[in-house]
Parts: C-alpha cells; structure tokens; sequence
C-alpha cells in the first residue's frame, strides 16, 4: 500500500504518521524484527487506533463551521496543549511521541496483540461447591494486555475531557 505520511503541513491524503521503513528502523532499534507479509497491515490497524482516541487540540483545518472537517487525519492540532504543561505543541508539527506510539502499536500488532480485538467475557467464572460452601474464581479468560508503552507515549496527547478546549489554571498566593 503506498503509504503518505503527515509530517505536519496537512498534506492531501495522507494515511500515516511513519513510513513503513521508519516503522521498521524504529522496530529493530529496539531488538524487534517485524513481518514483512503483515507490516501493511498492521500499519492500517495501528492508524485505525490512532484515530479513534479523542486528542487535545483541534484540526488545523477545523474552522468550526466545515463539517466534515477537510483534513484527513486527527493531527496536525491547533490548540494542542501538552497535559500538565502550559507548552502548545506547533500547529505545523506531528508529536514524536505520537509517532513512537504507533511504532509501538506496529509492533505490538506484529506480536499478536491486538488493541482493537472484542473481548468477549463468556464462560470466564468458575465455580466449585464443597457442601454448604461455595467458593466463585474469576479466570484470566477475556482479558485483554495493557500496552503500556502506546499508553506512555500517548498519555500527554490524549483529551482528558470532552470539551476539546484544554488550559491550565494557576493560582499564586502572595
């Protein structure tokens, strides 16, 4: 698939954050060798959960009234505070912990993991009775795994509340 990165300036159809060759340099800098049969794949999977989170900021090209909103992808951001700093990431910029984080996804895809999977919560308690007493256990069946790197890089990206709007309040006493 031709992939088009963003790098910031809104380009026309773009469709990821990091080339594939820069998923792959990312990958094995980190000791991990990725499936070239899947690496298209996992690349699409990994910008599906992307753009599915609800970030800080809005769309350079958000004027607020243009619905759907003309840009193709969540970033480039105006208005794009960093969480719990009073730094605004540049409106011509895509956050390198962003890009990180879908490297990670990548790879995460690539070793089996799957953040967009159903979870299905069936047939996951287990029950024995010996006599009067009854003892219930809940198995590990439908759990899914926490990314915790994806989470770290994202966390400082990701809008913590609905209104879109983030700004920092700072009382000084004295």
């Amino acid at each position: 698939m031709p992939w088009i990165v963003e790098d910031g300036t809104t380009v026309a159809g773009a469709n990821t954050y990091i080339s594939a060759a820069g998923v792959t340099a990312y990958a094995l800098a980190r000791g991990t060798t990725l499936t070239p049969a899947t690496l298209d794949a996992n690349i699409q999977k990994s910008m599906d959960y992307l753009e599915s989170l609800l970030y800080i900021g809005v769309q350079t090209d958000d004027d607020g009234v243009t619905w759907p909103v003309p840009q193709t992808l969540q970033w480039p951001r105006n208005y794009a505070y960093v969480t719990n700093t009073t730094t605004m990431v540049s409106k011509n910029l895509i956050p390198q912990a962003l890009i990180n984080a879908q490297s990670e996804l990548v790879m995460a895809f690539n070793a089996g993991y799957d953040p967009l999977a159903v979870i299905e919560f069936t047939d996951n308690i287990v029950s024995e009775t010996l006599g009067p007493m009854s003892t219930t256990y809940s198995s590990n069946a439908g759990l899914s795994p926490i990314l915790q790197r994806v989470n770290r890089w994202l966390a400082p990206l990701i809008e913590d509340d609905v209104s879109g709007i983030h700004f920092r309040v700072a009382r000084t006493y004295g």
